[in-house]
């Protein structure tokens, strides 16, 4: 598929002719390698700084343009006739993820952003307030959806499960409803549409660089932990995780990348990354003699629902006879359950060594 130009919209068109997608993705591949082995103040650091000012502006006017629209939400308030939909528990309490709870967070947040702390106590503001942020960016992202769009839009965009699957459908929704909350504050409707996709972009690169970065440190993190020194050599490690993103990112079974089959299974393992984040977290307050309490129950619910999710999940590939999809998500439900067992082995050995101290 050639994309026989891209069009930016200041005032002219500005044509960019002869670049693929094919050709678009080797050259983000090469860009997310770049982005993984450079240090964060190079390009992490500023890049985010500038996304930051966009996001900031991209809500105000979204809330602004919402504030001044004042629109009825068109959406009704739960749709059962939904075809081909899967039951709502628990597929809703692992698709709701950014702006409530969500493991790849875990993942950011230990990775890159405590490493760029300049005090310890910035932790609190930054991390929570941050969450407070992209909590805001969810509402006004679910407003446009349900109400930026009239009820004949919505219909459509949301008439089966087929309709409203993929990306393209997904963002189109988001895109129109947000762009007409823009465009409420004087700005042209159709460069209100842009600014979104534009900042939509800005959020996908981020995901990809940071996301590489992370795959990077796993990579050395296991090279460490078994013993194999070239994988603890950043530019090695950086290689092996670009080659992965590659080979799921561009490599197509019947038409389709394989990507987008293994894509099932992220929102279930994305809430169990956050399940054992919270477990992790227990552990440590546990450990300090805090109270746990405030982690422990929803990572218990976590842990209930993606084990559920899972379960169900394997058991429509078992019919679907989708071996890939059964054989990884028999891999991640063992591994979860296997760090819920050392977790309770770390509590009952931590309990014994303080009854032993005590007596």
């Amino acid at each position: 598929m050639e994309f026989s130009f891209f069009t930016i919209w200041l005032g002219f068109r500005f044509p960019i002719k002869g670049i693929g997608q094919t050709n678009w993705s080797y050259l983000l591949i090469a860009y997310a390698y770049i982005a993984s082995i450079l240090p964060v103040w190079l390009l992490l650091q500023p890049r985010d700084y500038l996304n930051a000012y966009q996001l900031v502006i991209g809500m105000l006017l979204m809330y602004i343009g919402l504030f001044i629209m004042r629109p009825h939400i068109t959406a009704p308030v739960v749709n059962h006739a939904v075809k081909g939909a899967p039951s709502l528990f628990p597929f809703l309490f692992i698709t709701i993820a950014c702006g409530a709870i969500s493991g790849f967070h875990n993942l950011v947040s230990t990775g890159t952003t405590s490493k760029q702390l300049e005090r310890e106590p910035d932790a609190l503001p930054i991390g929570y307030g941050s969450m407070l942020a992209e909590g805001l960016l969810a509402m006004v992202v679910l407003l446009a959806c349900v109400s930026g769009i009239s009820r004949v839009e919505w219909m459509h965009h949301y008439s089966s499960w087929q309709a409203a699957s993929g990306l393209g459908a997904k963002m189109d929704a988001f895109v129109q409803g947000a762009g007409m909350f823009v465009s409420k504050v004087g700005i042209p409707l159709g460069l209100a549409k842009s600014f979104i996709v534009v900042m939509a972009v800005g959020f996908a690169m981020t995901t990809l660089d940071s996301g590489t970065r992370l795959l990077r440190y796993n990579l050395e993190e296991l090279g460490d932990s078994l013993h194999v020194p070239f994988l603890k050599n950043r530019f090695i490690a950086a290689l092996f995780a670009v080659m992965g993103i590659a080979y799921f990112g561009m490599m197509n079974v019947h038409g389709q990348p394989i990507g987008m089959t293994l894509w099932q299974l992220f929102g279930t393992t994305n809430q169990i990354l956050a399940a054992l984040g919270l477990l992790t977290v227990s552990i440590y307050l546990y450990r300090a003699g805090k109270p746990i309490i405030y982690t422990m129950i929803p990572m218990v619910i976590m842990m209930i629902l993606t084990i559920t999710a899972m379960s169900i999940k394997i058991k429509d590939n078992l019919n679907a006879h989708n071996v890939a999809l059964i054989v990884v998500g028999i891999i991640i439900l063992l591994l979860l359950l296997w760090l819920i067992l050392e977790s309770i082995l770390a509590f009952r050995r931590h309990f014994k060594g303080a009854a032993s101290n005590g007596k």
